[in-house]
């Protein structure tokens, strides 16, 4: 007979950590300010220790960082780390990051921010990803009919049948 050192109503103890990741919208325009909100919980039935529970959070090279709600540990140009402690069995923890997207940000890119959390018992996790999409509002002027806009005859002038806010209007061409 094989036996194990469990009976059967014996449960593992192990420190499971989860790790959300989402942003407050989607898509940006360059300049906009976009939060990030991080949640990290303890799913398991122990403790997750080390030398604390941590998160590293890196942000695309086209957001910069503001500020987050929770004290960092480490913040270069590249990511931001928090050392969060012991983490009991059932504990959550939120944090929300706020970035700003560059001005010089290119239309249509996407912005990509990874986050990945550490302890003592689960080491590195696998990489939280949130993608953002970067818009440009409509141009009016740029030679193209974009949404929202009736005409764009490429300049903003008034009255040569396309006005300066892109919409037709009535003129006495002779």
């Amino acid at each position: 007979n094989n036996f194990d050192a469990c009976s059967n109503n014996c449960t593992e103890n192990e420190c499971e950590l989860l790790l959300y990741k989402s942003d407050n919208k989607d898509p940006v325009e360059p300049g906009d300010n976009l939060t990030y909100y991080l949640i990290i919980e303890n799913n398991g039935t122990m403790d997750c220790t080390g030398t604390g529970v941590k998160i590293k959070d890196y942000y695309d090279h086209d957001t910069e960082y503001e500020s987050s709600s929770e004290p960092y540990d480490d913040l270069t140009n590249d990511y931001i780390r928090w050392i969060l402690g012991t983490l009991t069995p059932g504990q959550r923890i939120e944090i929300e990051l706020d970035m700003v997207v560059s001005e010089e940000v290119d239309c249509g890119e996407i912005l990509v921010n990874k986050a990945k959390f550490w302890s003592r018992e689960t080491g590195w996790g696998n990489y939280v990803i949130e993608k953002t999409l970067v818009e440009c509002p409509p141009e009016c002027g740029d030679s193209h009919v974009d949404p929202g806009e009736e005409c764009d005859d490429g300049n903003d002038i008034d009255d040569d049948g396309c006005s300066n806010d892109c919409e037709t209007n009535e003129c006495d061409l002779k």
